[in-house]
């Protein structure tokens, strides 16, 4: 005697009717009666094995049937599968992992895969996220623990299988699964979701939006605000990681990121040695300091923070509706390896930036946007603006499209909190 715990009636079935009313829904939870109680039994246990391919009907050519872990919004499942292995004069056996697609299980690799994660559970996770915060290693024994608290945890598989879910989905949602030209021919920086209220002429102005006059010329003007954060950091683990999405969302493309900041990187400027101790660069900044509110992030922003490979992150948000900008984030690496190497082998000149991080991701997230005002707003503005000018024209390299500033604006308006640039403030659209 028999019954299941997620059937909407879970009356007492014999075998062969347990198996009848579960080939759609491997992932049931039965329960067999001993004789004085009942005890969770597995289906796969009684013989139910799911064909792949073929829409879930009957394949004239199985695979040997193997087990694989399937894990689901309601715990783990072990699951006899067997794949088809049917072939045309065209085309040769579907791969295990296309199948696995098909079924909505996503495999944690696609060499012999024998964990799969559901679209379900994956969906679940992600909403998760962006509503508890929850995190992964606490979801996933969470979702372990709802079937046993014994077994094989895969938790790093879960943590890969998301990081490609997440990818995945960003790639549906900008739909790139349309282009003919392929996933390869990705824009930097359109898998991101962009602030849809500001400005873009011939997108969300009305005709005619240039006449307006001077007094209703804010209306028309974007507003970006930038910060970084010192206290989001990442250690050194020794870990080589794979980018998966470089420069297509809210990051800005790794490669041309730090070769920028080798070669732009002003040491001379503030005054900074590589055997400067934290002591002494710090009285060094504050010497070098004009700003009269003694601001700490004019200091952070160039501490040095041994043992981490990003000592922070700097970002460029949308200062009206706190929109990230496109490739307007970067991790801050100063006095990281991977930086001192990069400025061992780079040219140096004379003219290096003091802020060679912010500069790069306030001009990455302008590249494709054009925009008839523009406001930056930075806690340290006043330290900032200085030869604010000067660095966009000359401190990047010739690859980047070029910066237009028209020459009647070379020096930005100065307050205490705000950089103010009045004109055109756009950047080669090819």
């Amino acid at each position: 005697c028999f019954r299941c715990l997620d059937c909407r009636r879970p009356r007492p079935l014999c075998h062969t009717c347990l198996l009848a009313a579960h080939q759609d829904t491997p992932f049931h939870r039965p329960e067999q009666w001993n004789g004085a109680y009942f005890v969770p039994i597995k289906l796969s246990a009684l013989g139910l094995v799911i064909t792949l391919g073929h829409d879930g009907g009957r394949c004239p050519d199985p695979s040997p049937p193997s087990d694989v872990l399937v894990y689901h919004v309601n715990g783990y499942h072990t699951v006899r599968v067997t794949l088809c292995t049917c072939t045309t004069t065209h085309s040769e056996p579907l791969p295990a992992w296309k199948q696995f697609l098909r079924a909505d299980w996503l495999p944690a690799t696609t060499t012999r895969p024998s964990t799969a994660f559901t679209y379900d559970v994956l969906d679940l996770f992600h909403n998760l996220t962006h509503q508890s915060k929850i995190n992964a290693y606490d979801f996933y024994h969470t979702l372990h623990r709802r079937t046993s608290n014994d077994g094989s945890h895969r938790h790093p598989q879960f943590a890969h299988v998301v990081r490609l879910w997440r990818h995945i989905q960003q790639l549906k949602w900008a739909g790139r699964g349309h282009d003919p030209l392929g996933v390869e021919a990705t824009l930097p920086g359109s898998l991101s979701v962009a602030c849809p209220a500001c400005p873009v002429p011939g997108k969300n102005l009305s005709v005619g939006w240039e006449l307006s006059p001077p007094e209703k010329m804010w209306l028309y003007t974007l507003y970006l605000m930038m910060d970084a954060n010192f206290r989001c950091r990442c250690k050194d683990r020794g870990l080589d990681d794979v980018h998966i999405a470089p420069g297509w969302s809210y990051y800005v493309e790794q490669e041309k990121y730090h070769v920028h900041v080798a070669n732009a990187c002003d040491r001379e400027e503030v005054g900074i040695v590589p055997c400067m101790s934290a002591l002494d660069m710090k009285l060094t900044l504050t010497q070098n300091n004009t700003c009269s509110a003694e601001h700490n992030a004019i200091i952070k922003a160039n501490m040095r923070k041994e043992g981490y490979i990003a000592s922070g992150i700097g970002a460029v948000l949308c200062a009206r509706h706190a929109f990230f900008r496109p490739n307007g984030v970067g991790d801050l690496h100063l006095g990281e390896k991977d930086v001192r190497v990069a400025l061992s082998i780079c040219n140096w000149s004379n003219e290096h930036s003091r802020f060679p991080y912010m500069d790069f991701l306030v001009v990455s997230t302008l590249l494709r946007s054009l925009t008839f005002m523009l406001v930056l707003s930075y806690d340290i503005a006043c330290q900032y603006c200085k030869n604010f000018d000067r660095r966009l024209r000359e401190d990047f390299t010739p690859e980047m499209p070029p910066y237009a500033v028209p020459e009647y604006c070379n020096e930005p308006l100065i307050s205490r909190d705000a950089v103010t640039i009045r004109t055109v403030c756009a950047c080669d659209m090819l």
